[in-house]
């Protein structure tokens, strides 16, 4: 195997899960099943990742994850078959404009196996409930919020569905009402199912690897917090604030993080001691902003639709005003450059700064932004931004092409350009979004919303190898990743835990 996970850092009970929302143990109590929300993969700064499904369902026996399920909807409800190795699973959501989605979900216990009941007659699935072997009880959601006006969202219609073998997965289709309706209230999703010991973690933004085998990383609930060579955590900054983006200055001894507030009141940008972890300069925001790094610089860009200023910070934490930038969008603009020798940005036209993007160099000490070349190496495509890294004198970036439809088979890339004017050396197109990037010994490493984690030859984009990343047996999604010599990989997850990894060519 090219990949070897050496030891997972920031675990707990039900980490695959994210937050616990709903539960239920078999009738022999020898399995408990929990659903939980990581949450969108969104921050003002960086919206090109959002279509990525956050919730997750799983199944524990001794405290081990024996399935791990992502539906496409919340789970609303759970319930194990008396007899059957068979778990319900009621899931379903509001589209926010008219329509109740979702589904009824059958895992089958012994081999994983997950089945639509409803297949094209989705409903919100509120409540489930065994009555016997043969006959599930559930609660449905109207079709729409007109049919029952404001109890459209509190009640719903009683249902009995008979099945005599419930193990040859029946497609049911469900009446469209009942003759009577109940109140039924849907658990919250935002909150964490009383009595369940959770670590709080999840959707770990950055990490870094330090010289001397720590581990940074910023996620949701923590500023910034760092893990020892001996495996154990060293210090933590900042719980209740999330970090989005590290910053490590070149001699290791420091680091800014770019972190946030609830109700995206982030107003810190952080200088910390990498040793003790104190905080020992700090510039404060009105909002959200955008990091950018480069040679002891840091660039800070707001995330606002109207043009502005840059913030500019040098090595000994001087700040000063930078040159004016169109207004930022969160899915075109994100450029997260690793290892840049510039100050690099997505820049649209002045009054609509999505369109016609390049890429630009800031001069910190000019105070001047000098076009490089556009985003799209075809010139006629509207392309999102993406993460990437600088390898010699090139610039190799993902990003996605945008179709009114959706992302489209084949409509994520990563690319290697010259960062003279941009020409394409090769292009690797896949069908779901990076989520970082980074290099090692001629390879590059790239993690997918899909769970993939793809090792690329960076001098010809071929692939060296690919895998559908696991943690303790149980597929995760990379949400970023850093690399150290001579063969370490660190990956930080969706689910807020961190894989420290050891790779081959």
């Amino acid at each position: 195997m090219s990949l070897t996970v050496l030891r997972t850092l920031g675990g707990g009970p039900y980490a695959e899960v994210g937050r616990p929302t709903v539960s239920a143990s078999s009738v022999d109590g020898k399995r408990v099943a929990v659903a939980g929300e990581l949450g969108s993969l969104y921050w003002p700064g960086d919206a090109t990742l959002v279509g990525a499904r956050g919730h997750r369902l799983g199944v524990y026996r001794d405290g081990v994850c024996e399935w791990l399920v992502q539906p496409d909807w919340p789970v609303r409800s759970l319930a194990f078959h008396p007899e059957l190795p068979l778990l319900a699973i009621g899931a379903g959501s509001y589209d926010g404009g008219y329509f109740f989605e979702g589904d009824l979900l059958l895992l089958d216990l012994g081999t994983g196996k997950v089945i639509s009941t409803l297949r094209r007659n989705g409903r919100e699935i509120r409540q489930v409930e065994w009555a016997g072997d043969h006959t599930l009880r559930v609660l449905v959601a109207p079709v729409d919020d007109d049919e029952l006006d404001e109890k459209a969202h509190t009640h719903a219609y009683p249902m009995e569905i008979d099945g005599d073998d419930w193990t040859a997965w029946p497609e049911i289709t469900l009446p469209l009402t009942a003759d009577s309706m109940v109140e039924c209230q849907v658990p919250p999703t935002g909150e964490t199912l009383p009595g369940f010991e959770w670590s709080g973690r999840t959707r770990v933004w950055a990490v870094e690897c330090l010289d001397d085998g720590r581990v940074l990383a910023a996620l949701d609930s923590r500023e910034i917090e760092c893990w020892g060579v001996d495996g154990e955590l060293a210090w933590e900054i900042g719980e209740g604030s999330s970090g989005r983006q590290i910053a490590v200055s070149a001699d290791g001894l420091t680091a800014w993080v770019n972190s946030e507030w609830p109700d995206d009141f982030g107003t810190s940008r952080d200088l910390v001691l990498l040793a003790t972890g104190q905080i020992i300069e700090e510039v404060e925001f009105d909002g959200a902003t955008t990091m950018t790094s480069s040679l002891g610089w840091i660039a800070l860009r707001g995330t606002g639709p109207k043009p502005g200023r840059l913030t500019l910070v040098d090595a000994f934490g001087d700040v000063a005003e930078g040159p004016e930038l169109p207004g930022f969008d969160s899915a075109n603009h994100p450029f997260a450059i690793r290892r840049a020798t510039e100050l690099l940005f997505l820049q649209g036209g002045q009054d609509k700064s999505w369109r016609d993007k390049w890429v630009v160099a800031v001069d910190p000490y000019a105070l001047t932004v000098r076009r490089l070349f556009p985003l799209d190496w075809q010139g006629s495509r509207h392309l999102f931004g993406g993460p990437g890294v600088m390898l010699d004198d090139d610039l190799v970036h993902a990003g996605t092409v945008y179709d009114s439809s959706g992302l489209q088979p084949g409509g994520a890339f990563v690319v290697r350009r010259a960062l003279a004017d941009g020409s394409p050396y090769w292009v690797f197109t896949t069908d779901s979004p990076a989520t970082a990037i980074d290099e090692l010994n001629g390879v590059l490493y790239v993690g997918f919303t899909n769970g993939d984690l793809i090792a690329l030859d960076a001098a010809i984009g071929t692939v060296r190898w690919r895998t559908r990343f696991t943690l303790d047996g149980q597929p995760a999604v990379p949400l970023s990743l850093a690399t150290s010599a001579p063969n370490r990989l660190v990956i930080g997850t969706t689910d807020g835990r961190i894989a420290d990894c050891r790779v081959r060519r």
